[in-house]
């Protein structure tokens, strides 16, 4: 294999066994990043390489696949070891290499750290590891045991030898390469090359290549930056929270699988929110189209993952969310930076999750920058934003506006119903509450004679019905049910989308409140069905 690699080319061009590269289709990765396109060939070649690059450039990857490609699957002794100076980094290497090896079977791989029980590590090394991921100390721990035995490694990799360097594990680092095979392969990832760094590269390597990315410090887009420590059940819940206090005009969410992303586009819109998708599995036409509604307005929520993201321009965008954490932090800078353009300002709030700490730290480290850390908005704090929002409006029309005509008119109305005006400015804005929260009667969500806002292409107003995929509900049952109810023809129905527990139908402006008033309590499905306008909020 060549040891040069075009930038532009994807994981597909380098040949990867058929499991490998399915289980990198399933991580939706495309696009080596800049670390791995220059050293995966090399290392693939059976170089030892000495690579200088910043922690959460994908290094992992760039060494897990080579690891994975040497393996004898039949033999269950260690043939690949990967030192990492913390528990949670060998941790974290363990699970993204299993990701990369989970069509693999009979695959295993063995973190060992201290502070946890040496007797529980002992008991899974016995069952056979291919891979060992761990400090040094407790390597040489288990070496001193007889737990593990490295005469039949065929890779070592040093994972960050700088910081296992800063914190002292030089002298055992030596003693695990003294005790390794000469012919072993060997791969040293650090950030900075310190002189005992280079000396160790220059004892135990075998003419290394060396490959060098430019540490130099990601700089965060000036975006107002917001984190919250949450589980995964809670994320959901805070991004409505988050929507309702922030109010996007336009908003990005960043998932990081195809499924998650359908999962949460689903989620908004039955909570009446305006969102589509954006991932690798749509057709071109179908991005197309989406971006383009996005850009109008039409969506407000672009739910997309970091794929199908890629070319994104759109100025207008106030709000992005890392509904999951990415791995890399340069995609977090990138992410973030789709807000905030052409001098405006923006706001990001990203999830951050039990194993995501870690890389919320790398983040904070490269950048500079540390996002403030905030609960979920409970239903006060989203209640007392809005408040002050409408407070603002008021202030502003009360101080900028003519309003002379509406003093008035409330000076006359009040005169007439024999009530002070505050009580009757009170029953005005609990009039319009109920208006806006559906309480009134139902002819009443009509405005001007049609129904506003709803979304739907011009000339149709788009509904919103309770039943779904998981009813077994199909396009000719809704159809069916509107002809059947309502009077009205195929020709003055427009677009069906069935979702799993919901679905949204347009029918002609014209025909709005007759289907609206004739649809309520129909059965789909064998379901008595509830019928609402579409809201954008």
């Amino acid at each position: 294999m060549s040891t040069t690699f075009d930038l532009d080319k994807t994981f597909s061009d380098l040949n990867l066994p058929a499991d490998i590269q399915r289980a990198i289709d399933d991580m939706e990765y495309v696009n080596p990043t800049l670390i791995q396109s220059k050293s995966l060939p090399v290392i693939l070649d059976g170089n030892d390489i000495v690579g200088q690059a910043h922690t959460g450039s994908g290094k992992t990857i760039a060494f897990g696949i080579p690891a994975l490609m040497c393996l004898d699957m039949d033999a269950y002794h260690t043939q690949v070891l990967v030192m990492c100076p913390t528990r949670e980094l060998a941790n974290q290497v363990a699970e993204e290499i299993g990701k990369v090896g989970k069509h693999i079977s009979k695959l295993k791989i063995v973190p060992v750290y201290g502070g946890t029980s040496i007797d529980r590590q002992i008991k899974s090394l016995k069952r056979g590891a291919h891979i060992v991921v761990g400090t040094p100390g407790r390597i040489l721990d288990h070496l001193d045991r007889g737990t593990i035995s490295l005469d039949r490694i065929s890779m070592v990799i040093l994972d960050e030898a700088d910081r296992m360097l800063d914190m002292g594990f030089v002298d055992d680092m030596k003693t695990i390469l003294s005790n390794s095979p000469s012919d072993r392969q060997t791969i040293m990832f650090s950030a900075t090359m310190p002189k005992p760094i280079l000396e160790i590269a220059k004892k135990f390597q075998k003419n290394p290549i060396n490959i060098h990315l430019e540490n130099s410090q990601l700089t965060a887009p000036r975006v107002e930056q917001f984190s919250l420590d949450i589980g995964e059940s809670q994320k959901l819940e805070a991004t409505l929270s988050i929507l309702k206090i922030e109010n996007p005009r336009l908003g990005l969410i960043f998932c990081n699988t195809k499924r998650k992303t359908d999962e949460v586009v689903s989620a908004l819109q039955a909570n009446g929110i305006f969102a589509d998708g954006l991932h690798g599995d749509m057709k071109q036409a179908q991005r197309d189209s989406v971006l383009h509604k996005f850009r109008q307005g039409t969506i407000e929520i672009l739910v997309a993952t970091d794929v199908a993201a890629r070319g994104l321009d759109v100025d207008d965008i106030d709000l992005v969310i890392n509904y999951d954490f990415p791995q890399d932090p340069e995609q977090y800078v990138h992410r973030i930076g789709r807000t905030a353009r052409a001098g405006r300002e923006g706001k990001s709030y990203a999830f951050i999750g039990r194993r995501d700490r870690y890389q919320l730290k790398i983040v904070q480290r490269l950048t500079k920058s540390e996002p403030t850390l905030m609960r979920i908005p409970s239903h006060k704090d989203v209640e007392k934003i809005q408040n002050q929002r409408m407070i603002e409006k008021l202030t502003k029309l009360a101080d900028h506006e003519d309003i002379g005509n509406y003093v008035s008119k409330i000076e006359d109305w009040a005169s007439i119903a024999d009530l002070e005006p505050t009580r009757l400015a009170a029953a005005l804005l609990k009039m319009m509450t109920e208006d806006r929260n559906g309480t009134n009667d139902k002819k009443k969500k009509k405005v001007d004679g049609s129904f506003a806002n709803t979304g739907a292409e011009a000339g149709m107003v788009r509904f919103f019905m309770n039943v779904g995929r998981l009813n077994r509900t199909a396009p000719r049952e809704i159809v069916q049910a509107l002809v059947r109810e309502c009077g009205i023809t195929g020709s003055d129905i427009g677009k069906i989308n069935i979702f799993d527990k919901f679905t949204f139908f347009e029918v002609s402006e014209a025909k709005a409140e007759e289907v609206y008033l004739g649809i309520q309590k129909a059965r789909v499905s064998g379901i008595s069905v509830n019928v609402e306008p579409a809201n954008r909020k």
